[in-house]
């Protein structure tokens, strides 16, 4: 495990963190996504507490979900997607192709939903904020500690993520390899779980990951009461 140039004095930090890591000229800002916030959100759907009720709220848990969308009922002769009509006969492999990519598409918006920065700044800002009730409910939920990967890319076609995992009552912690970790001086988000932040890299282009970070360090300033923690470069 190699060590990302930049220390955060404190856990409560880690959302700025992320927002100016992102929000960096070398990250791909249509590339982040988080998916794990779909099992958070599964985890919270049965949460009274008012505390939570924002975050719920940007997970979109408090909707009720709509039901099917239907389909319009289609006689001969009426046109289908991509200008496509009974009469023309059978698709071409192309047209199929083009239903499946289509139908990958919305999957991927599904699923897969993109975030910015801002986006993740504040979930990260409420998940630490609240997080001896996340914690439980998350652990509960799945029995395993609340984690939530960022994946992203960088300069050069760097795939990546930047992974936050929480910990406590005594959950094991294992080593990491391959990855940079974010020195946190006071890990504490609470008084029983801590954190631990790294990222994930492709050991065969270690030295190409450690150029793009430094780059990324050397132009960061997490704020916090006043003063700048300026890393360790």
């Amino acid at each position: 495990m190699k060590t990302f140039n930049f220390k955060l004095q404190m856990a409560s930090l880690i959302p700025e963190f992320i927002f100016q890591f992102l929000l960096n000229g070398n990250i791909d800002q249509d590339s982040i996504t988080c998916v794990e916030l779909e099992d958070l959100g599964d985890a919270l759907k049965g949460a009274k507490d008012p505390s939570l009720k924002e975050i719920k709220k940007f997970l979109a848990l408090d909707n009720e979900p709509g039901g099917e969308k239907e389909e319009p009922e289609c006689e001969d002769g009426c046109e289908h997607e991509h200008g496509h009509s009974h009469e023309d006969g059978p698709k071409t492999v192309e047209e199929t192709l083009d239903d499946v990519d289509a139908e990958l598409e919305e999957v991927d918006s599904d699923y897969y939903h993109r975030y910015t920065p801002a986006e993740l700044k504040y979930l990260f800002d409420k998940v630490i904020d609240n997080i001896d009730r996340i914690y439980d409910l998350y652990l509960d939920y799945a029995a395993v500690n609340l984690t939530l990967t960022i994946n992203f890319r960088m300069t050069g076609g760097l795939d990546t993520n930047l992974v936050v995992e929480f910990l406590g009552h005594g959950m094991k912690v294992d080593d990491i390899e391959d990855s940079f970790y974010v020195p946190v001086k006071n890990a504490m988000v609470s008084d029983d779980i801590a954190v631990r932040i790294y990222f994930y890299c492709d050991a065969e282009r270690t030295a190409d990951y450690e150029k793009v970070f430094k780059d990324i360090a050397d132009v960061m300033n997490v704020k916090h009461e006043g003063k700048y923690n300026s890393g360790t470069h």
